[in-house]
């Protein structure tokens, strides 16, 4: 049996990374990747782990099923290769040590034949050439860190759900967040909604300590806590959504092509908004599976339909086998809408969250008073605001799509309803939705929306001057000078009497320039600028240079 061993910290994994492993696959029956222990920028073994296994799980190259991966059971890499080769590698195989170009010169690996011998394994070492332009690591994690996603996305194999590819982003930019608090709130708020903060968290303090003379706590006011409901009610059961509806989808994947029927008892637990581990609420899990023909299904690749009780949910899919994979990106959106549905009256049941189910079956009212019934109503938008998010689309697109697909079943004015109560009741309990599109972003115009909203605003032009939000008129095109909050580019309307030719290929160019009688007639100001201009030029060549880029 040929094994190939491919070791690497991993931090994150990569395209050639994973490249590197199927490349290593052509000439091995089996291909381990042993992830390093070692923690790096943030990023540890664990998510690195999940991270491989989405690479190996959506990629339809049969290679795919060659890679077995797992974290290194010692805390050194090389330590952890002799020791497969020395104890859990099978008597007599051979074993491949896949090597990358910048460890083709480590002398560490090279005893791994001797200690191979004993027991009669073969030991190989094979330098992969550079795959995916031959990114590191260390690039990656700067990419991550420069919040750049559309350079990472180049990066990480294409055949990827989308929904996946932003969730391995967003995982990673986790990494990249401040840990305290104060680090956090300090890098989001200007210096006066900082002091506002904390004043408000001393308020808030105070209130949570104060009983009355019965010994029950005193309310908290709501002006205090009027920032923190959103968060809470935005945010519950996200996680929960995410791991059973990942369930479904491998348990569907596995099972494709077959019915299917199953329970699994107390697959998970709901948790209020105390976050109580003692106070969860398990259920259960039904999951129902039939491949379906186009006669029945029509041109939909599947329908999903999904019910729910006190503790138990019930997922069924009817699809058409011919769909797949095509309407994978699809189903899983769909998954999680239905399940962040159902979820919502588990918690109804369980919490008491505002409304209740009584019980009303949708068979037995018209569709457009279902769809409004007061626990319905924020089953369906919280389902279809997880929808919008997983699909990049604004809420209100999730909500049209949805009841376009029911317009045989709806007249335009019941639709027209449903959409109002639904939009109304978002509006009031999920704020940070998005819905409608929003121009693009201006910072000069939210730096000043923001300090007309602040505690410093005043209507006093010569404080507001002093302030920095003044709102003074473009000079004439020319006179080089901007005030804040300007959209034009100072270097693009220059007065040309007040400039001067730069030229920095050689040492002589730069001394050229200095010596100008143009330069010299300049203010000091102006004379400051330009040297500040050569002297980064010069800078920049030299370090390109340096790299190695001849230009």
């Amino acid at each position: 049996m040929k094994i190939a061993l491919l070791p690497g910290g991993f931090k994150p994994p990569h395209l050639g990374h994973y490249n590197m492993a199927k490349y290593l696959a052509d000439f091995a029956d089996k291909v381990i990747i042993r992830i390093g222990q070692k923690e790096r920028e943030g990023i540890g073994k664990e998510l690195a782990l999940e991270i491989w296994n989405y690479y190996k799980e959506f990629d339809p190259d049969s290679r795919s099923s060659k890679l077995i991966i797992s974290v290194a059971q010692s805390p050194s890499p090389v330590r952890d290769v002799y020791d497969f080769v020395e104890q859990t590698a099978p008597e007599g195989s051979t074993v491949i040590l896949g090597l990358g170009e910048k460890d083709a010169s480590d002398g560490r690996y090279n005893s791994i034949p001797k200690f191979a011998e004993p027991r009669n394994i073969k030991a190989e070492i094979e330098l992969v050439p550079p795959q995916a332009g031959g990114i590191s690591g260390t690039r990656m994690r700067e990419i991550i860190k420069s919040n750049n996603k559309e350079e990472f996305f180049k990066f990480i194999p294409d055949y990827l759900p989308e929904e996946i590819k932003e969730e391995i982003w967003t995982k990673l930019l986790d990494t990249t967040m401040p840990q305290d608090v104060e680090e956090m709130m300090g890098g989001t708020m200007n210096k006066q909604e900082m002091d506002k903060h904390n004043a408000n968290m001393k308020k808030l303090s105070k209130h949570l300590s104060k009983v009355n003379s019965q010994g029950n706590m005193v309310p908290v006011p709501t002006k205090l806590t009027k920032g923190l409901r959103r968060k809470l009610y935005e945010g519950r059961y996200d996680a929960e959504t995410l791991l059973i509806s990942r369930f479904i989808i491998d348990m569907f994947k596995d099972e494709f092509g077959k019915d299917y029927e199953d329970t699994f008892e107390e697959i998970g637990k709901l948790r209020g908004s105390d976050k109580e581990e003692k106070n969860a609420v398990p259920y259960d899990l039904e999951l129902y599976f039939y491949p379906t023909d186009s006669d029945t299904l029509g041109p939909n690749a599947f329908v999903i339909n999904g019910q729910a009780d006190e503790d138990t949910v019930v997922i069924q899919i009817n699809y058409n086998p011919e769909g797949f994979p095509a309407a994978y990106n699809n189903l899983i959106a769909e998954v999680k809408d239905t399940l962040r549905h159902e979820l919502e009256h588990v918690g109804q049941y369980a919490f008491g969250k505002e409304v209740e189910p009584d019980g009303t079956d949708p068979k037995d009212v018209p569709l457009s008073k279902y769809l409004t019934l007061d626990f319905e109503i924020p089953a369906f938008v919280q389902g279809l605001y997880k929808t919008a998010k997983t699909k990049k689309i604004t809420l209100t697109q999730a909500i049209d799509d949805f009841l376009e697909e029911r317009e045989a079943e709806l007249t335009p004015k019941e639709a027209a309803k449903v959409k109002q109560i639904w939009i109304n009741w978002a509006k009031e309990n999920l704020p940070a939705a998005q819905l409608e599109n929003y121009p693009p972003y201006k910072a000069n115009q939210v730096q000043q929306t923001r300090y007309k909203a602040s505690d410093v605003f005043t209507r006093d032009p010569k404080k507001s001057k002093k302030l920095g939000y003044a709102e003074g008129k473009d000079p004439k095109v020319g006179t080089g000078k901007k005030p804040k909050g300007s959209g034009r580019r100072l270097y693009t309307d220059e007065d040309p009497s007040d400039t001067v030719k730069v030229k920095f290929s050689t040492r002589q160019d730069i001394v050229d320039t200095l010596n100008k009688s143009s330069f010299k007639s300049k203010s000091h100001a102006r004379q400051s600028q330009v040297i500040n201009l050569n002297y980064y030029s010069v800078f920049i060549c030299l370090a390109i240079y340096n790299k190695g880029i001849r230009t």
